[in-house]
């Protein structure tokens, strides 16, 4: 039963992050942190906790925690073979590095992403492509955000989901203010949002956060 409760309060915790729900995000792994270091404490139990913290901490540019919860996430995951909370942990470490403006080093965790999500099924449940296609815009590797855009456009027509597709149009806009850039003999180097007409954020309105309704029931002793 409590590993059941570590994967639900795992994913609602990853929802509200979705949400822009931060705080409550955090307070909801907190929570989950101490249940666990009063009972068995498991290390794979804790890596689901941490690789959603990884990335939650680097939302907030907390790196130090955020390295070291990518850390306690890798130590479990890549000798057992979990290949999505590896995924996990990269992406984390990805946008760390994006929000700090080290592009390449921000662009290299999103290749171990990149090739870890052939083996863990697309559309998955880690929302990485956005971050990884500006990644690799702002450090000059159009051709490969390119690519990655279309995997994602393949993505939107094979699920509808609307993350999905707000993600593709926002990165669509950023390629081609990229590109009119430097077409244009400017600096190769992305805008801000605000001057991108309609790049819409990511949506969080997907199966999985919209299924959250009837994981309250996991929570019941």
């Amino acid at each position: 039963m409590l590993g059941r409760s570590v994967v639900a309060r795992m994913v609602r915790a990853e929802a509200l992050w979705r949400r822009g729900r931060w705080a409550e995000s955090l307070a909801q792994l907190s929570h989950l942190r101490s249940l666990l270091q009063s009972t068995n404490n498991h290390p794979v139990s804790r890596a689901f906790t941490s690789a959603v913290l990884t990335r939650l901490e680097a939302g907030f540019g907390h790196e130090e925690a955020c390295r070291r919860y990518a850390a306690e996430t890798l130590e479990a995951s890549i000798p057992l073979g979990i290949h999505h909370l590896t995924a996990w942990a990269h992406s984390g470490l990805g946008l760390l590095e994006l929000g700090a403006g080290h592009y390449a080093t921000a662009a290299g965790h999103f290749d171990k992403v990149a090739s870890l999500a052939n083996q863990i099924g697309e559309p998955g449940f880690l929302w990485w492509h956005g971050d990884a296609i500006e990644a690799y815009l702002a450090c000059g590797r159009t051709a490969d955000a390119r690519d990655l855009l279309a995997r994602l456009e393949d993505v939107v027509v094979a699920t509808q989901r609307p993350w999905a597709r707000a993600v593709a149009d926002r990165c669509a806009a950023l390629l081609a203010t990229t590109v009119e850039a430097s077409v244009a003999g400017g600096p190769r180097e992305l805008r801000t949002l605000d001057e991108v007409d309609e790049a819409p954020l990511e949506h969080p309105c997907d199966r999985l956060t919209r299924s959250l309704a009837g994981l309250a029931d996991l929570d019941a002793p």
